[in-house]
Formats: structure tokens, C-alpha cells, sequence
């Protein structure tokens, strides 16, 4: 059933995406009409269900006995299927989609071989650990920070603008 939710979800978007750069609908009584699609199906949680759905399913996957190497070898696989798409895709790659599904897939294969012998170190370690202890607050302060940034400045962030930013970020997280 979780399976049929999440592929329904990813069908809709690549229907809406289809619709144009514009919702032109009163359907829902105009609630969407004059939004632009990619900013719908990219900050409303209907369209990114299907996400959530990959972290529900890790959960309930029974933990298995796994020769070491194996383990090495999922977490590369996982590693690639997360980099990958980082390098491939652009500004044009409507995300949330079908296309975040290489992401989604190597994060839960990261997660499920989280205790790899030697590659698993990249995740159990103090400083990935302290990361991952602020990742919400980083995620609440960081966008603030940015726009705060982008308003005095009025121009494009230079690189060490967008350092300071980072640095910003971590430090009130």
C-alpha cells in the first residue's frame, strides 16, 4: 500500500510538472491558482510524501547478518547513488520527482549499513555525529541567515560570503 501511495505521489508531480510553469486552476476553490508548479511540488508536504515514505519503510526492514564486505559495498553503492546526482543534475531537474529517487535510495542504503567496518566511519564519528545533533537548527537558521545576507548586500553572494554564511549557520546552530 505504501509502495502504490508513494508511486501515485511521484505520477502526480510528473503530471503536474507537465501543466506549465503556472497552476491555471480553481480547482480547491483557486487555492493554488497563480502558484508556480516547481515551488508547489517542491515546499508542500503532499508532493514530497513519497520521501518520507523511504524512512518509514528503513524502519521496519528486518536487520539481516551482512558478511563485512558486503556491508563496504552497499555503503560505496549508497555513497555513489547520493554523489551522483549532486555532480548530474542542475537548476533544470524538477526536484522533487522521480528524480529524487537515486538520493532517497542511496540515503536509506547509508543508513541500513550505517555500521560498515571501514566506510561506516564516515558516518559514526564525533564530528558527522555533531552535524548531525544541529541539522534542525542548522535547517531553521540557515535560510534566515541567507536572506538577511541577500537583502544588505542586494548583489550575488561571493564565495566568501556564502563562507561566512556556512560558518554563520553552524556556529548559532
Amino acid at each position: 500500500c505504501l509502495i502504490l501511495i508513494a508511486f501515485l505521489t511521484i505520477v502526480f508531480i510528473e503530471y503536474l510538472s507537465l501543466k506549465g510553469p503556472i497552476f491555471e486552476t480553481k480547482i480547491l476553490n483557486g487555492i493554488l491558482y497563480g502558484k508556480f508548479v516547481k515551488d508547489t511540488i517542491f515546499f508542500l508536504f503532499p508532493f514530497r510524501f513519497f520521501e518520507f515514505l523511504f524512512g518509514v519503510v528503513i524502519i521496519f526492514l528486518p536487520k539481516e547478518k551482512f558478511k563485512p564486505i558486503i556491508k563496504e559495498i552497499f555503503f560505496l553503492i549508497g555513497l555513489l547513488l547520493i554523489f551522483i546526482p549532486i555532480i548530474k543534475y542542475n537548476s533544470e531537474t524538477l526536484f522533487p520527482s522521480y528524480f529524487a529517487l537515486p538520493v532517497m535510495i542511496g540515503t536509506s542504503i547509508l543508513i541500513y549499513f550505517r555500521d560498515a567496518n571501514y566506510l561506516g566511519k564516515i558516518l559514526n564519528n564525533k564530528l558527522s555525529i555533531q552535524i548531525g545533533l544541529i541539522s534542525y537548527s542548522l535547517y531553521l537558521v540557515h535560510w534566515p541567515i541567507i536572506v538577511f545576507f541577500k537583502y544588505y548586500n542586494l548583489n550575488s553572494l561571493s564565495i566568501i560570503e556564502k563562507n561566512i554564511i556556512f560558518i554563520l549557520s553552524i556556529v548559532i546552530s
